[in-house]
């Protein structure tokens, strides 16, 4: 038997929506991709036959005609498939992940035009914010493509974000009951509610532009594209021009570059994404085992995790500067952004990432160690360096250089060490005998 998508103990609370019947609400898009074939590849297919080569789609408004009722209207083009024979070459830009975003035989097949954008569904997991949700819904209901359903995820333990969103007749509201630190089951809670084709998530402080979706969906024409994020502005002075070149990169080392407030002005291919503005092809993340909560605290990396995986499979990942929304940055539930906290989680998150998406035996998890060992050892040098009087003159300044690179220090390494630990425990489950003992569940 098929194994369940995601099987968390999670009690789903689902009214009626009243959600549009026709696909993106009964609109057409307003142009139609139309081939422009800029050379031809000398090398031949088997049958002795030219291959196309290199192939760009512009868009151009369809020329209008008459209907049998006489009423002008749009001639909508029909989908044209585009084959390339040869073989892709490997890539070799520092810091990817993958060499090739090609398929493991090496040959691409790519659909050129398509003659509608795919279904999506939005989903906004929250947690007692109900003011930031309902500033949130005001920008996805004003959207110039309409998505098919809206679904609000709740983990909070009051009902002021249920009481909010059942004053819209077509948004959906589902529970999350495990609570706080479970942003992935909300996530997971949400897709299996929908069979929409793209997945689009938003965080419910993030505020979207009109044309958000419809610039994600623009981006799925091509059928290698599993994954797609757009720019989240923070409110920045400069932050559109930092990072313009290592934009949501996996490091050699093992670490991760953010610059989602970047613009580069083009579509870029990605390692990952940021969980405020992503989306995900369904079909693609259900193949490859959809999501997995191992990731709890502040959740960072648990929208990582499946973008990895995307990569490692061979599919696009695709970050648009083109969908874009405001990341106001709501108050977190428990501490502060960059807290002590927040240093643990991102330290054993990361571990627990880069072991379950590209293995324990994986270099890019051998290097992390070595670089997180160096950044402590870095932290509990500043801290006795200001014990020493080296750069602060006052007693209090020293004592609280000594207090902050230690505490660092220590903190890391208790995540660094907690997450090596989590690891084993993972890989000791996997190997557990099925029959005959009793397996423990996971429960992060």
């Amino acid at each position: 038997m098929a194994q369940p998508w995601f099987a968390p103990s999670a009690a789903l609370e689902m009214r009626p929506r009243g959600s549009p019947s026709g696909e993106l609400g009964g609109r057409h898009p307003r142009h139609v991709p139309r081939l422009l074939l800029r050379r031809q590849d000398p090398r031949r297919a088997a049958d002795g036959t030219r291959c196309p080569g290199r192939v760009r789609a512009r868009f151009a408004t369809a020329a209008p005609h008459r209907t049998k009722a006489g009423s002008v209207g749009r001639k909508w083009a029909e989908p044209v498939v585009v084959h390339r024979h040869h073989r892709a070459p490997l890539r070799h830009r520092k810091g990817l992940l993958l060499h090739s975003a090609w398929g493991r035989s090496g040959c691409r097949h790519t659909v050129g035009v398509v003659n509608k954008l795919p279904s999506a569904c939005v989903i906004v997991p929250t947690y007692r914010r109900p003011d930031y949700v309902k500033q949130c819904l005001e920008r996805l209901t004003r959207q110039t493509v309409a998505p098919t359903e809206i679904l609000v995820v709740d983990s909070s333990p009051d009902d002021l974000t249920r009481k909010m969103v059942e004053s819209y007749d077509s948004i959906g509201y589902l529970r999350n009951e495990r609570g706080l630190g479970t942003t992935a089951t909300s996530r997971a809670i949400g897709v299996e509610a929908t069979t929409s084709e793209v997945i689009a998530f938003i965080d419910d402080d993030a505020f979207a532009e009109t044309d958000w979706l419809e610039q994600l969906l623009r981006r799925y024409t091509d059928s290698e594209v599993a994954a797609v994020g757009g720019r989240a502005r923070n409110g920045q002075p400069g932050e559109e021009r930092e990072g313009l070149g290592e934009i949501g990169r996996l490091l050699p080392d093992g670490r991760l570059t953010g610059y989602f407030a970047a613009d580069p002005g083009r579509d870029v291919d990605v390692d990952h994404m940021l969980g405020a503005n992503m989306s995900w092809r369904r079909s693609v993340a259900r193949e490859l085992g959809g999501i997995r909560d191992y990731y709890p605290g502040t959740c960072l990396r648990e929208e990582t995790d499946m973008s990895l995986r995307m990569r490692r499979a061979g599919y696009r990942v695709v970050f648009t500067p083109d969908a874009v929304v405001d990341h106001v940055a709501g108050p977190y539930a428990r501490g502060r952004r960059f807290d002590l906290r927040y240093t643990y989680y991102g330290q054993r998150n990361h571990m627990v990432l880069l072991a379950r998406t590209l293995g324990a035996g994986s270099p890019y998890f051998r290097r992390y160690w070595r670089t997180a060992l160096r950044d402590i050892r870095n932290d509990l040098r500043y801290g006795a360096h200001s014990l020493m009087g080296s750069g602060r003159s006052t007693a209090v300044g020293r004592l609280r250089g000594l207090a902050g690179g230690t505490s660092r220090g220590t903190v890391k390494l208790v995540g660094l060490l907690s997450g090596g630990m989590q690891v084993a425990k993972l890989q000791l489950m996997e190997h557990a005998p099925v029959g005959g003992s009793k397996r423990r569940e996971l429960n992060p």
